[in-house]
């Protein structure tokens, strides 16, 4: 038992993914196999019990108008032409034909269709490869009357009708099982992906952990290895271990939130896009000019969205703090834009320099990929590549779209297109915002409260 949870433990997100499809298309199978031979078996037996009905109605017709008084000049009822026999016995055992429709048999058979209709009185038999239904009835001179139906075609005609549907039903099982292996295939992508993305999250964390983890622990043994110094001696190992502290804790604040993003949906309320922009564009201008790189911004003022406000804030901040590190060159410079472009409210982000490569811009939201650093300004780039990762899973959570193309002789744009809400949607989120806030209004006064009684 213990092997066997070992071996479970081992297998990877592709193999668990392969088996799910594989269950899962299993699952449809048999599903669509029962489904498909209820359907066809109500057909069949829906067939069967008409044709025993028509056969019996038909039965109980020509007994009905063959009750004899005297064979010769009696009234003969013949419902189906071809197909229905009326014999009766008498009393001395002597049987004769009420119609002619025996005639329709050869010679050979007709003695064999009487003694079987005699013999078997009420039910099936079978002659030659003819298939036959009789019903007796006695009368009231003791004769008895029998009426025989041949049934050959409505027997052949369940046949073919059993054997289409078996056809059909296993033809069509096979295809719905195609198509849910296929399918499948498509409804667990998201799932491939998320357990793709978790692993290398997981491998590069740990690739990233690696290199601060060595340099504080170098940091340290030197540190141990002269115990009597003070900490002014010991400051530039001490600011070291600071640093890379500091490095690491931005690594786990940024995986948590990418974490957070993927197993949670933010809370979409009405907020002002344009003064978030604003604001976190007054806020990085002393970035700015720190670095000496101009920020100019253009921003519609009133543009309003349901969305989280700190996400968004984030949104931004991450825009122009990639812009500064890729923003090179004489006349650097970095413009923002907010706008409405028809139903969309356009974001874009500006910066001069070397223009992003078409192969890095496909791969630019991957999570820890960083562009070739000859495109900063810097020789040492100290972010992680989870930046522009967690701009695009925010945008996606919007309902929105982010990409990034070189401008040639300018620089690189990166333009976010996001969803204006309905007046409808609007208005459902004021409320939602409204309930939300009374809630919170609510738990506060009770907080107080409780807080006075404890005093």
């Amino acid at each position: 038992m213990a092997k066997k949870n070992k071996i479970q433990q081992n297998r990877t997100s592709a193999e668990v993914i392969q088996d799910s499809r594989m269950s899962l298309t299993l699952t449809i199978t048999i599903i669509a196999w029962v489904f498909f031979a209820i359907i066809f078996g109500v057909v069949i037996g829906a067939q069967a019990i008409s044709n025993a009905r028509t056969q019996n109605e038909v039965l109980n017709t020509a007994l009905k108008f063959n009750n004899p008084g005297g064979f010769p000049g009696q009234k003969i009822f013949n419902p189906e032409s071809e197909r229905c026999i009326v014999l009766t016995k008498d009393s001395e055992g002597n049987v004769q034909a009420n119609n002619l429709q025996l005639t329709v048999y050869s010679e050979d058979i007709r003695n064999d269709i009487a003694y079987e209709a005699i013999t078997t009185e009420n039910g099936n038999f079978k002659v030659g490869s003819n298939y036959f239904v009789v019903k007796s009835q006695n009368n009231k001179n003791g004769s008895t009357t029998y009426a025989i139906m041949d049934t050959t075609q409505d027997r052949s005609q369940l046949i073919d009708t059993t054997l289409i549907c078996v056809i059909v039903h296993g033809v069509t099982v096979i295809i719905i099982g195609l198509l849910a292996f296929f399918l499948t295939k498509l409804a667990l992508k998201p799932i491939a992906q998320s357990f793709e993305k978790q692993r290398e999250l997981t491998a590069n964390a740990s690739h990233e952990l690696k290199t601060p983890l060595t340099v504080i622990s170098t940091n340290l043994s030197v540190l141990k290895s002269e115990p009597d110094s003070s900490v002014k001696d010991n400051e530039k190992w001490i600011e070291s271990i600071d640093t890379q502290v500091t490095r690491m804790n931005e690594l786990i604040k940024s995986m948590l939130e990418l974490s957070k993003m993927d197993s949670t949906k933010l809370l979409h309320l009405p907020v002002d896009f344009s003064n978030i922009t604003e604001g976190q564009c007054l806020d990085y201008e002393v970035v700015c000019f720190e670095k000496q790189i101009p920020l100019e911004y253009n921003i519609t003022p009133d543009i309003n969205i349901l969305g989280d406000k700190a996400s968004l804030q984030r949104l931004v901040l991450i825009l122009l703090d990639n812009a500064t590190k890729y923003c090179t060159g004489d006349d650097r410079k970095i413009t923002l834009n907010l706008s409405l472009d028809k139903k969309m409210v356009h974001l874009s982000v500006l910066n001069t320099g070397v223009p992003i490569s078409e192969e890095n811009s496909k791969r630019v939201f991957d999570r820890f990929y960083r562009a070739d650093t000859s495109r900063t300004k810097e020789t040492e780039d100290n972010s992680f590549g989870l930046g522009l990762s967690i701009a695009q899973s925010t945008v996606q959570d919007h309902g929105g779209k982010i990409s990034c193309h070189g401008v040639e002789g300018v620089g690189t744009q990166f333009d976010v297109y996001l969803p204006l809400p309905t007046k409808k949607e609007m208005q459902e989120a004021t409320e939602s915002q409204k309930e939300i806030e009374s809630k919170k209004k609510d738990r506060e006064e009770k907080r107080e409260e409780y807080n006075s009684d404890e005093a």
